[in-house]
């Protein structure tokens, strides 16, 4: 949504409390095919160049410095984290979004 009102779009979310809030993390696997290659790709992905990156593409981030815009949106808000173990169900939770919002 936020690409979209970033486009024009005159839309815009607000989150109840409580909020469901995901951890979402980055890592390399334990033998890695190519392990340089998963070390340099972490590094881009964090270092600031990267994580413009992710910001141009809706996703959240991991520097402070250009988190204000998520950052003003979440405060004082009640987030919950979210159960990993609720990715065990995913397919079925797509399943009822769909069925609830279409395709």
């Amino acid at each position: 949504m936020d690409r979209v009102r970033k486009r024009g779009a005159p839309i815009d979310w607000v989150a109840f409390p409580p909020a469901p809030a995901s951890l979402i993390g980055i890592g390399i696997a334990s033998q890695p095919v190519h392990p340089n290659a998963a070390r340099l790709y972490v590094d881009f992905v964090l270092s600031l160049e990267g994580q413009k990156t992710l910001a141009e593409l809706g996703r959240y981030l991991a520097r402070v410095e250009l988190m204000q815009e998520q950052m003003a949106k979440a405060r004082g808000l009640q987030m919950v984290p979210v159960s990993p173990e609720l990715g065990e169900n995913i397919v079925e939770y797509v399943k009822l979004m769909r069925e609830i919002f279409g395709q």
